[in-house]
């Protein structure tokens, strides 16, 4: 997972996550979209309950 962050000043506004694949163990690579939605919602189903909110 590659964060992007972004910051308004010295405060964190925004994060997006980018999952990557990496090639030979060297080389990230983002994955398409579609491959993408899938993986963050297999995280996002198993942290359900995790946080307050």
């Amino acid at each position: 997972m590659l964060p992007e962050l972004t910051f308004h000043g010295g405060e964190l506004v925004q994060v997006e996550l980018n999952p990557f694949l990496t090639i030979d163990q060297a080389q990230p690579n983002l994955l398409e979209p579609e491959s993408g939605r899938a993986v963050l919602r297999v995280i996002r189903d198993a942290s359900e309950g995790m946080l307050d909110y």
